[in-house]
């Protein structure tokens, strides 16, 4: 069995406010890895929903808020537990479009062949 751990972060994805619009629009690439957890930040002036499949609502954040999902906590088998590679995020405006700032999709990841 092994028990070495490899977790480490992707690169940071994000999308400018003015790409938002009223459809959904893909932030970053797809995910590389396996995701342990993953961290999502709405740091435009305006409330945006999200989704994961860019055609079913699946979250929503308001102005400067954020949203962090842990897939592992609290597992003693980690291997099942894990968003798939390839998986994309994206976003789009709720009601109206934000004037400011960026959302940010960050990743944390773990190999899950070696847990």
């Amino acid at each position: 069995m092994a028990t070495g751990k490899r977790f480490f972060m992707e690169p940071l994805r994000s999308l400018a406010f003015g790409a938002i619009g009223a459809a959904y629009v893909r932030i970053g690439t797809p995910i590389d890895s396996a995701a342990r957890s993953f961290l999502v930040q709405n740091l435009t002036n305006a409330t945006m929903i999200f989704s994961f499949g860019n055609d079913i609502d699946n979250f929503v954040l308001p102005a400067y808020g954020q949203f962090v999902y842990d897939s592992s906590a609290n597992r003693t088998n980690r291997k099942d537990n894990l968003l798939p590679n390839n998986l994309s995020l994206y976003v789009k405006q709720e009601t109206a479009a934000p004037t400011t700032g960026t959302v940010y999709f960050s990743i944390f990841a773990g190999d899950k062949d070696s847990i």
